[in-house]
């Protein structure tokens, strides 16, 4: 098994975490836009992703 590193894998919360956060705006500021929610479900989806390889290293 490949080891990775506690700060490659808060790297990689932090980016997806960031890609959500600025997914959903729009050129007026609203936060959330309906027409990029296919892309707000893939970064939702990374961060989950990213969450999971965090805690599962922990636990390692």
């Amino acid at each position: 098994m490949m080891k990775v590193s506690q700060k490659a894998l808060d790297e990689a919360v932090r980016m997806a975490a960031t890609a959500l956060a600025r997914n959903g705006q729009t050129s007026n500021g609203d936060v959330f836009d309906p027409a990029h929610q296919g892309q707000n479900n893939i970064a939702i989806a990374t961060l989950a992703s990213a969450i999971f390889l965090k805690h599962s290293a922990d636990e390692l």
